[in-house]
């Protein structure tokens, strides 16, 4: 027969809820030094997408090529390539279908494939702790935007591409892009006028 203290139903404490702190910002910021590429490209897409508000520049296929390139350069060329296929290496392809997939990323203007991945897997490397390049955590905007802006020594190029991205500067194409990234802007450009 069982006891009264077998019967009794347990009690079981509530799960803790998960409560994000702040983070402080990453110690290796140089605040006072900007990186004026990313300072002006911002600038001047922010504006020029203002001007999508003034009645005379709006156009429905205009709304339309950008739906459609959104979709095109921001989801094959950076969630799919750079974060799933070169960073994660989730899923496998055709070298080539993979280098067109990198092309696109390098048309949104978020940097290097090289660049990118490196970052980004030191982001993951140390996830909302110290020193994440980009955690949400320190401030909404420095997680999408402001640090991005900001000097970081933790990101100096060399050593985080020998660390985090080494197996993407094994391609010569992925060198080829790193080493001549202006060339490939200026074409994409003159595609673009």
């Amino acid at each position: 027969m069982a006891t009264a203290a077998q019967t009794e139903t347990p009690v079981v404490a509530p799960a803790p809820t998960y409560k994000p702190s702040r983070l402080p910002y990453p110690a290796t910021v140089v605040w006072g030094k900007f990186i004026w590429p990313y300072v002006g490209a911002f600038t001047f897409y922010h504006v020029v997408a203002l001007a999508a508000v003034i009645p005379w520049l709006f156009t429905w296929t205009g709304l339309a090529l950008f739906l459609f390139g959104f979709y095109i350069y921001g989801t094959l060329g950076i969630n799919l390539c750079y974060h799933r296929l070169l960073t994660h290496r989730g899923f496998t392809c055709p070298r080539w279908l993979e280098h067109v997939f990198a092309i696109l990323g390098v048309c949104c203007l978020q940097d290097t494939p090289c660049r990118w991945v490196a970052v980004h897997r030191r982001h993951h490397q140390v996830s909302d702790e110290q020193p994440d390049p980009h955690s949400p955590l320190a401030s909404f905007f420095w997680g999408h935007m402001t640090w991005l802006i900001h000097v970081n020594k933790d990101l100096e190029r060399r050593e985080l591409y020998e660390r985090y991205s080494k197996d993407l500067f094994q391609d010569k194409f992925y060198r080829d892009l790193e080493r001549r990234l202006v060339w490939v802007w200026i074409n994409l450009a003159q595609w673009a006028v």
